[in-house]
């Protein structure tokens, strides 16, 4: 999996609270992954969670509350695209100083 681009919107002034941005994730030049959120967690760290859905009634059943979008497969593929989104993140936040 080869991550072309990564387009990052910055939510602007205080309307996201601990939200701070939106990305969207080129994958190989044909895949896009659109949705992706940056936020502070409740220790003041940056992440990123992935596009999801509200389950439908049938999941909430079987404890699903929240179905996502895109998963990676393992922990190694999460900390690939946390860093690269991140590190886009910081790049456009500079370019708005």
């Amino acid at each position: 999996m080869n991550i072309t681009k990564v387009v990052v919107q910055p939510l602007t002034g205080n309307s996201g609270g601990r939200l701070l941005a939106f990305a969207n994730l080129i994958i190989d030049d044909q895949y896009v992954v659109n949705g992706l959120r940056i936020y502070r967690n409740r220790n003041g760290e940056l992440e990123v969670q992935y596009p999801s859905l509200h389950a439908p009634k049938q999941y909430k059943r079987l404890g699903h509350r929240t179905l996502y979008a895109v998963v990676p497969m393992n922990e190694a593929a999460h900390a690939r695209i946390k860093q690269t989104v991140l590190a886009a993140y910081r790049t456009s936040c500079k370019e708005d100083d």
